[in-house]
């Protein structure tokens, strides 16, 4: 059931149909007021709050202002879905061009976000991360052409990675071809723990 913008679960309205006190609510007057709750599935919204994004955006008369105003279904970023951004804390794994849904006027990107996590490829590498391979490719990473794309790792001891994160030195350097660099030769280091 939705109510005032807001996505009520049905132990909620149960709960708030007997009278029962809800965790999260206050009381005012024995009417429960209920938090405001926005789950991944989104809630329309006339402005995008800080930490959250849209998934999409329409013009709609009336409801965001005097006549046609943007308004966004807006969620909080978790890992595996497709946003209009790309939220602080996440790295996105494709991005594609899409009409109607992330601009009210003509196509925009949309990415498809993921927690930066080991063993996960990344159109770019994430603060705290290393990566051990590189691949150019067509149509994932960029809307125009070839673009790198990281096979990210969580920097440990005696993992071979092509770059030395802070707190890591290496104990050994090899010249690779083909893994580190997308043109040519680069560094593959033996990491070592400072």
């Amino acid at each position: 059931m939705q109510l005032l913008g807001f996505i009520l679960s049905t132990s909620f309205v149960a709960a708030l149909v007997s009278g029962t006190p809800i965790e999260g609510t206050k009381r005012t007057n024995d009417i429960a007021a209920p938090a405001p709750v926005i789950r991944a599935i989104g809630s329309p919204s006339c402005t995008v709050p800080p930490g959250y994004i849209y998934d999409s955006v329409t013009n709609v008369l009336g409801t965001c202002g005097s006549g046609f105003r943007p308004q966004y279904n807006i969620l909080l970023p978790t890992d595996n879905i497709n946003s209009c951004t790309i939220p602080s804390g996440f790295v996105h794994d494709s991005v594609t061009n899409v009409l109607g849904q992330c601009s009210t006027s003509g196509f925009a990107p949309r990415y498809h976000i993921r927690k930066p996590a080991d063993n996960i490829n990344a159109c770019s590498l994430p603060s705290g991360f290393t990566y051990d391979s590189v691949t150019n490719v067509l149509g994932q990473c960029s809307l125009s052409g070839f673009a790198p794309r990281y096979h990210i790792k969580v920097p440990v001891n005696g993992l071979s990675a092509c770059t030395v994160p802070a707190g890591f030195t290496s104990d050994s350097v090899q010249s690779v071809l083909g893994q580190c660099s997308i043109s040519g030769f680069a560094n593959l280091y033996h990491l070592k723990k400072v």
